[in-house]
């Protein structure tokens, strides 16, 4: 993995940090692997553009369910209670959260990176074309009994 894609383990730490961290709840990573070509689909997903020295994306996809779970530990509401709109929108603020702890960890090493405004894509598909000049990786994070998908591809700086 690390040969492949030597960021990968900067935006799995931190994306398990903030999990814990916002969530109060532990992310354990999984499998770890090229995104396939056919894409991943997203119930609930967001995705942030990195762009400069080093440009590419990383996401988030989750089911609705993992999703509500991990932002009603951010918020503190019953989960019944969340709205889908209160859910994107705490999803948004994971990736970010995630993208920045990552730049953060990278930093000092070759692979630097300007966040963009994270999107929502829920309902939409992650795939290669997302990720152009750089090999996608995803990593399975394992909340609980469920488990959501890291998809993060940089390309090597110019």
């Amino acid at each position: 993995m690390a040969e492949k894609a030597p960021y990968m383990e900067a935006f799995v730490a931190s994306a398990c940090d903030v999990i814990k961290t916002m969530a109060m709840k532990d992310a354990v990573c999984g499998n770890i692997c090229m995104l396939p070509k056919e894409g991943i689909s997203c119930e609930i997903g967001a995705i942030i553009e990195l762009s400069g020295s080093n440009r590419g994306a990383t996401g988030l996809a989750m089911g609705r369910d993992l999703a509500r779970e991990i932002v009603a530990g951010i918020t503190g509401k019953p989960d019944k209670e969340l709205t889908l709109a209160e859910i994107r929108n705490d999803v948004l603020e994971l990736i970010n959260m995630t993208a920045g702890g990552a730049k953060s960890r990278l930093s000092g090493t070759p692979w630097h990176f300007t966040l963009s405004i994270p999107r929502d894509c829920s309902g939409e598909m992650f795939s290669p074309a997302l990720f152009p000049g750089a090999a996608a990786m995803t990593a399975e994070l394992k909340v609980g009994g469920r488990s959501l998908t890291l998809i993060t591809g940089l390309s090597h700086g110019t």
